[in-house]
C-alpha cells in the first residue's frame, strides 16, 4: 500500500519545502536588517553633516572672536596712548594736543616717560586717529600730513630799509 519510493519522495519534497521556507525567512530577515542598517547609516551621515556644519560655524566664531580681541587690544592701546595728551588752546581758537607732563610720568624711575615738549595735530588725532607732531614755522604750527595750520602767537618783526 504504501510505496517506499513515494514516501521517500514525499519526505524529500517536505525537506525541500522546509529548506525553501528557511531561505525565504533568511532573505526576509536580511532585507529587514538591510533596511534597518540603511536607515541607521543615513542617520549617521545626517549627524556627520550637522557636525561638520556646526564645526564650520564654530571656526567662523573663533575667527571673529580673535579678530575682535585684536581690535579691542588696538583700541585699548590707542586710548592709552591718547590719554597721554590733553586738548590745549595754544592761542585763542587754535587747538592742539599737548603731551601731559607730570611728575608721575617723567623722571629717573621712568626715563621713557620723559618726552620733549611737542604738540599733535588736533584734526588728525580726532578725525583720523593719527598722531602727527606739528612742526613750528615762523608764526604757525604746521601739520605735515593734513596741512592744517595753527597760529603760534608769535609775530615777525619786518624792517624795511628805505
Amino acid at each position: 500500500m504504501f510505496d517506499l519510493g513515494s514516501i521517500t519522495t514525499a519526505v524529500g519534497s517536505v525537506g525541500t519545502a522546509i529548506g525553501m521556507a528557511k531561505t525565504a525567512l533568511e532573505v526576509r530577515d536580511f532585507n529587514a536588517s538591510a533596511a534597518a542598517i540603511s536607515d541607521a547609516s543615513q542617520k549617521v551621515i545626517n549627524l556627520q553633516t550637522q557636525l561638520l556644519s556646526t564645526l564650520g560655524t564654530l571656526f567662523e566664531l573663533q575667527q571673529e572672536k580673535m579678530s575682535l580681541a585684536q581690535r579691542v587690544r588696538e583700541l585699548e592701546e590707542h586710548r592709552s596712548d591718547r590719554e597721554r595728551y590733553s586738548l590745549f588752546e595754544i592761542t585763542p581758537g587754535g587747538f592742539v594736543y599737548r603731551f601731559n607732563v607730570s611728575p608721575e610720568t617723567a623722571g629717573a624711575s621712568n626715563p621713557g616717560g620723559m618726552q620733549p615738549p611737542h604738540y599733535l595735530c588736533q584734526p588728525c588725532l580726532d578725525v583720523r586717529g593719527h598722531k602727527v607732531v606739528l612742526n613750528e614755522r615762523a608764526v604757525i604750527w604746521h601739520c605735515p600730513e593734513c596741512r592744517a595750520a595753527v597760529d603760534n602767537g608769535k609775530t615777525i618783526d619786518v624792517h624795511f630799509d628805505i
